[in-house]
């Protein structure tokens, strides 16, 4: 059917205006400038001293206690009110730029996936105080960041914490003392 093989060739389809393609080369173009920008803030934190990290929720559990969950419900949440994630910190900076190779063809999906209007659904977060940490959804806030978009749609699930005492006992609370003792 191709036997020229000009399916293949770039420059065959670029000359043919194929939309996809075109698509895909303004997906690329905008993800190469997020990650591009990613980079430059994390060579200019290192020369300031200053983290271009997200917070780790992880990090942060484990030096507290979770209280309560609850669910919220969907809500429209402010991109720069999104400030950690739980599990994705090396994969994206504080802004949601993307900062690992290993995240372009999911981002170039999602992105070419909302310059088709495909519905996505909407990010999953966890709020804890003021701020929201990303649960699932990444690249999503990634490509909102990269369109100038400053809110997205959110289920969010909100966290209460409190610090763990510096002499928290090694058992629960709720055994009874004999239970500790050694015969």
């Amino acid at each position: 059917m191709f036997a020229n093989n000009s399916y293949y060739d770039p420059s065959v389809l670029m000359s043919a205006g194929n939309a996809h393609t075109l698509r895909l080369r303004a997906a690329l173009d905008c993800y190469r400038r997020a990650q591009s920008q990613g980079w430059l803030r994390k060579v200019f934190a290192a020369i300031t001293g200053r983290s271009t990290a997200l917070i780790d929720l992880e990090q942060l559990v484990a030096q507290t206690r979770v209280t309560s969950r609850r669910y919220v419900g969907l809500r429209v949440v402010a991109l720069d009110e999104i400030r950690g994630s739980e599990g994705r910190t090396r994969d994206f900076d504080d802004r949601f730029n993307p900062v690992g190779c290993h995240t372009r063809q999911r981002w170039l999906n999602v992105m070419l996936a909302r310059r088709a209007d495909v519905p996505l659904p909407p990010v999953e977060l966890i709020r804890v105080g003021e701020a929201y940490f990303v649960r699932d959804g990444h690249h999503r806030i990634s490509v909102a960041r990269a369109l100038g978009e400053t809110c997205i749609d959110a289920e969010i699930t909100a966290w209460e914490l409190t610090e763990v005492p510096a002499t928290a006992p090694a058992v629960p609370a709720s055994q009874p003392a004999s239970a500790h003792a050694t015969f």
